[in-house]
């Protein structure tokens, strides 16, 4: 799929949203202002990076995303504690020094607010914003996270990384609708939107 223009986000809707606000429909004025209250707390968040994590995955580098099974312990009876062993509904707090699953839904979620607030408001903070924390967390070569999931949900000592893992990049989609709506604004140079695509 492309990173050419929004498909969830229908753009000839939001231009008809953004005519109807201009000419000052009320209940699009209230939910304007809240978009944009919501978009002004989002300058402030980031960037952030896949290089933050305490820990380096079994890659050996810090650009690949990792995260661990939540509910997967040391084994106390073990000395070096492994494998880890389940224990249902207790999350294991090693879990915070993998900072990775915690950015990456709220990174996308911000991207998404400030891409639509750009769009309807027409100011470049927003934009701007949006694109430091893209290039921060995607395309820096100091910082980009690898475009991988392969040590997602890792189980120590079972496995560097699970399929169940996926689920951590599901909410990717919005920065791939984000970069979609920030571009139909002419608010991506083409260099970078094609990074993103690779």
């Amino acid at each position: 799929s492309s990173i050419s223009g929004p498909s969830i986000m229908d753009l000839n809707l939001l231009n008809q949203q953004k005519k109807t606000l201009n000419a000052g429909n009320p209940v699009l004025k209230s939910a304007y202002q809240q978009l944009i209250k919501s978009a002004d707390k989002s300058l402030s968040y980031g960037p952030v990076s896949v290089m933050e994590k305490k820990e380096i995955p079994p890659s050996g580098s810090k650009h690949d995303y990792m995260s661990l099974a939540p509910y997967h312990w040391p084994d106390p009876s073990k000395k070096d504690g492994l494998p880890y062993m389940r224990k249902d509904g207790e999350t294991n707090p090693e879990v915070k020094l993998y900072k990775d699953k915690e950015y990456l839904p709220t990174l996308c979620e911000h991207l998404l607010v400030l891409s639509i607030a750009h769009h309807f408001s027409g100011k470049d903070v927003y934009a701007k914003h949006a694109m430091k924390l893209i290039r921060v967390w995607f395309l820096d070569t100091a910082t980009r996270m690898n475009p991988n999931m392969n040590f997602g949900q890792a189980i120590k000592g079972v496995n560097q990384g699970r399929g169940a893992g996926l689920i951590d990049g599901r909410n990717l989609i919005k920065a791939v609708e984000a970069v979609g709506l920030l571009s139909a604004n002419k608010a991506v140079s083409k260099q970078e939107q094609l990074a993103m695509q690779q």
